[in-house]
This record gives C-alpha cells, structure tokens and sequence, in this order.
C-alpha cells in the first residue's frame, strides 16, 4: 500500500496552501493507496482559534475531517497523525498511531518535553518520531523517541536527509519513515513508504513497529530500503 506520511492541509496548517479535498484528489492521482494528514498541533495554531479547549482541538480536525470525508468518496484511505512542534525542545515530532480522542485528552501536547510526550505516547499504543530532524534543529534525545523521519522530500527546506541516515545507523532499533511534508502542488508524491494493508491509526503503528514488509519512498520514487 502506497502511502504518504506526512501530509498538512491549509485547513490548518498555516504554511500550507493546499486544501484537504484537493490534497486526496492530487494523491490518487499520483498513485498512491493511503496518506497520512499530520497537520501542525503547535501552539501558534492553536492559539488562534476561540472557544474552550475542547473547541479548539475540533476546529483543528478540520482538515483531517475534510480529507477523510474525501478520502471515503474516491477510494483513498486517509489516517489520522500529528506533527507537534515541542516548545521545551524547541523541535518537530510526528505521532502515529494517535486518534483525535489523544488530543482531547492532552489538548496542550505541545508543551510537553521530549520525554513526557514520549512516556505519554508509550502509555497509549502511539509511535513518536522526530520530524526532519538535521533541518535547523539536530537529533533530540535517542533515548526518548521511538525513531526519526529518515526521509523527508519537502523541496524547499534543507532537511539534510543523508546526515539523518547516517545518525540512525547507531540505532538499530530505530523506526525509520520517510515522508513529502507535503504544503504545496508540487510537494505531491516526494516520499512515502510501502506499507502492508492496513485499515485504522493502531495498524499503522503496528506495521511500523514490526517493519516487516515495509520500504521508504525517496523523491525520484525509487526505495530507500
């Protein structure tokens, strides 16, 4: 199954200016089975929205909903995931495996450490992974992350994909994905990952996991491994 990782909306993400319905149709198009929506859960965006908490979180859904919705018309399966700008590790994480109900429960991750986000995601079945991580920021604590985007194909944005490959070496165990990080038209189709079939956010954490008959997508759409 063909699928995209990492994928913003300009639902809600500020820095994107494709729109969910739009987003679905560009991916079928190009091939793929599945994307991932991993719309921006930062402070800054969530800021802007009025009402409760509670509120906040539903109007960040907006653009997974949106996609989903679509997603179910064309024939595209869509899952839900977060990429939360931490403010104490002033740095990227993506979330796999979480649902919505995850953020209703923490509706301020982004003010977690690397380490409470980590323990809170191993309390609930969700894979936390670094986002880009040599792209202005560099590695976070190994210790406290189940992997890193190993790949990322955003076409503007020095993501330093090789010095990642390098740094994962060391570890092993690590979880690795590859994703577009997907803002624009021409994001379309710059990474991904072959997964095997899968149907809700809890499988995609377990393939993951396992790794077994997975391979990463690169920009050419040649594999990575």
């Amino acid at each position: 199954m063909k699928t995209e990782m990492h994928v913003h909306t300009s639902e809600v993400s500020p820095c994107a200016c494709v729109k969910a319905k739009d987003i679905v149709v560009l991916y079928q198009q190009a091939g793929y089975d599945a994307i991932v929506i991993t719309d921006h859960f930062n402070n800054y965006v969530l800021e802007q929205y009025k009402g409760s908490e509670k509120q906040k979180v539903e109007r960040y859904l907006k653009g997974y909903l949106k996609a989903k919705e679509e997603g179910e018309r064309i024939g595209l399966k869509v899952f839900f995931g977060i990429e939360s700008h931490l403010l104490p590790e002033r740095a990227d994480f993506l979330f796999y495996g979480a649902t919505p109900d995850f953020l209703l429960e923490y509706p301020k991750l982004y003010e977690f450490s690397q380490k409470e986000a980590f323990e809170v995601c191993c309390r609930h079945g969700i894979l936390f992974l670094q986002a880009h991580p040599f792209r202005h920021q560099g590695p976070r604590n190994p210790e406290y992350m189940h992997g890193m985007e190993v790949y990322n194909g955003n076409l503007r944005n020095p993501s330093h994909n090789a010095l990642t490959a390098q740094f994962v070496r060391q570890y092993p165990q690590f979880i690795l994905t590859s994703g577009s990080d997907f803002h624009m038209y021409e994001d379309v189709g710059c990474g991904g990952m072959f997964l095997p079939d899968i149907s809700d956010e809890t499988e995609l954490a377990k393939v993951l996991k396992e790794g077994s008959d997975v391979s990463l997508i690169r920009f050419d759409g040649g594999t990575l491994c």
